[in-house]
């Protein structure tokens, strides 16, 4: 039997989108815990710090707080290809085989 979907048919139900992962929610309460339990030793030594120092620490938190940037900038425009450029790429959308039918 073949995974992949035929045309028409539905993914099954997975898991509901934005749920978290059972797993990575127990770590995250895990370190959580971990945290509030010595906040105040965590602020002392992030004080004893030079101050260069304290904010390359804050910066490297910051990555586990704030998500990371990313480029994702996929756009095509037609009108800057040539014609052989577009003859090319109509080649290969047109050799590219068709999914399966069920």
């Amino acid at each position: 039997m073949n995974a992949a979907l035929c045309r028409g048919e539905q993914p099954g139900p997975g898991r509901p989108q934005g749920s978290k992962n059972r797993t990575t929610q127990q770590i995250k309460d895990a370190l959580q815990l971990v945290i509030d339990s010595n906040l105040t030793q965590l602020e002392a030594d992030l004080a004893a710090l030079r101050p260069k120092d304290r904010v390359r620490a804050f910066i490297d938190l910051l990555a586990f707080i704030l998500p990371r940037m990313t480029s994702q900038d996929a756009r095509l425009s037609l009108s800057t290809l040539s014609d052989k450029e577009l003859d090319g790429l109509l080649e290969k959308i047109i050799a590219n085989p068709t999914p399966p039918t069920c």
